[in-house]
């Protein structure tokens, strides 16, 4: 029961993961590579805050607000740098975040990482199911609010923003601060993910949220670029639940990371072939 109520949890933290990278696509026609980052940003803003002697629940709120701040620093960047430029970017920016979270052993203890958060918290008292509880409602909850928000004023703002900044400021549309907000939506949603995932393994490292991270990001996002964002549901349980099950069956930890990886590599293959041949 532990075990599928932990790949629940994983499926819906990536879910959401996924939703935060395919809400830049549908609002702006941005791929970003960095939404790993976001996702690490959150995270060490708590770990680190509730290792100085932080408030607990406080630290929460910090966190997704540290997300928020980079996920809109981000795409502001868009104003200056689009297309295929701005994916570039993204990805180097990730890079170079790794490295800084690698390095600063000061603050971010570096390749040891942080461990022992949350213990706090409520969560602590049954976290499997406290946990698999507020993974469930919260992903079910956002995926509800960015539906309903599909057709609305501010959608239709980001349209125009999305194929051209002069055009939007002819008809007094604020491309930059349309391009924050966006960011901050996409930032929150990746920083609850990204909280939620370092309490539930009580843990941050480097490597959890490094390029592989975006890359798996970035593929489960593709699954929604169009369409219904359920859809992404299901490249978070492809790309969860696979590698999950075969380390279960004894797949060792590392071959199944490469897995996963195998996984994201051909989802983005197969969403990429798709847009090409619609663009015939």
């Amino acid at each position: 029961m532990n075990f599928i109520l932990t790949v629940f949890v994983y499926v819906c933290l990536y879910f959401l993961s996924g939703l935060s990278g395919a809400y830049l696509y549908r609002r702006l026609q941005l791929i970003s590579v960095a939404q790993g980052a976001v996702l690490g940003t959150s995270a060490y803003a708590f770990a680190i805050h509730e290792t100085r002697g932080g408030t607990g629940h406080l630290d929460t709120v910090l966190a997704v607000v540290a997300a928020v701040a980079v996920g809109s620093v981000l795409v502001g960047l868009s104003e200056r740098v689009v297309g295929e430029d701005y994916a570039l970017l993204t990805f180097a920016l990730q890079m170079m975040w790794s490295g800084i979270v690698s390095n600063w052993t000061e603050l971010t203890h570096g390749p040891l990482g942080i461990s022992g958060l949350g213990a706090g918290l409520w969560l602590a008292i049954n976290p499997i199911y406290g946990y698999a509880l507020i993974s469930g409602v919260l992903a079910g909850g956002i995926l509800w609010i960015m539906q309903r928000r599909e057709p609305s004023v501010f959608s239709g703002a980001t349209a125009v923003v999305a194929r051209s900044s002069e055009l939007a400021s002819t008809v007094g549309i604020p491309p930059l601060l349309i391009r924050l907000q966006v960011g901050a939506v996409s930032g929150a949603v990746a920083g609850i993910a990204g909280l939620l995932l370092a309490l539930f393994v009580t843990f941050v490292h480097p490597s959890s949220y490094g390029i592989d991270t975006s890359v798996v990001i970035l593929a489960i996002g593709f699954f929604g670029l169009t369409g219904n964002l359920g859809k992404i549901l299901l490249g978070s349980a492809l790309l969860v639940v696979v590698p999950e099950l075969a380390r279960f069956v004894g797949m060792a930890g590392a071959r199944a990371g490469y897995l996963q990886l195998f996984l994201a590599g051909a989802a983005i293959c197969v969403g990429a072939g798709g847009f090409l041949r619609a663009s015939r």
